[in-house]
């Protein structure tokens, strides 16, 4: 199935996403297009596609022990494969926090400089329906809190700092009409 990227002023991505109650062929089939469709990118969340359910997957990127990123040959950096994560619940986040630029594949063209924890434990399910628990530091880390914020319909944007938001207003205004004209 063909699916469509939600863009930057769709309802959806401003929805609180409902839990997910049972592994269903149609759960199965949602995360096999969130997969397909995350590769090459950092993750991406089910409401990104029109599905406002608590699923999204995830990216990770290599790293060594050290947390800095691995890179082959060509020097790109190495991604693990998606992984998917059902009714995800984040927890015990590190004091530790940092400043990075955020991209999100639902705003394009525009980078978000946003504060996050270094570190962050996340609870969820898999596609067999087995609950675990890790603890994720670094960049893996924000992957994981900038696709679970689009299950409770924050964006990014929204954690940008006052100053930010104030000199990128104009700016995403005009990107929240242009997309509502590509998506007519």
């Amino acid at each position: 199935m063909k699916r469509e990227i939600a863009l930057y002023g769709e309802r959806v991505l401003r929805e609180r996403c409902a839990k997910v109650e049972k592994i269903t062929p149609e759960i199965k089939e949602l995360a096999a297009d969130l997969i397909r469709m995350a590769k090459g990118n950092a993750g991406l969340a089910a409401p990104q596609i029109f599905e406002a359910v608590r699923m999204f997957a995830a990216v990770f990127v290599k790293c060594d022990k050290q947390g800095e990123f691995l890179r082959d040959e060509e020097g790109t950096v190495q991604m693990e494969e998606p992984r998917i994560f059902i009714n995800p619940e984040l927890s015990s986040p590190s004091e530790d926090t940092e400043i990075l630029s955020e991209g999100c594949l639902s705003i394009p063209d525009f980078m978000a400089t946003v504060e996050r924890p270094y570190a962050i434990t996340i609870k969820a399910m898999d596609l067999e329906g087995n609950t675990f628990e890790e603890r994720i530091e670094g960049f893996n880390a924000r992957i994981l809190m900038h696709e679970n914020d689009h299950l409770n319909g924050v964006l990014n944007i929204d954690r940008m700092t006052h100053a930010d938001k104030k000199i990128f207003e104009p700016d995403l205004k005009r990107l929240k009409k242009e997309y509502k004209k590509q998506s007519k």
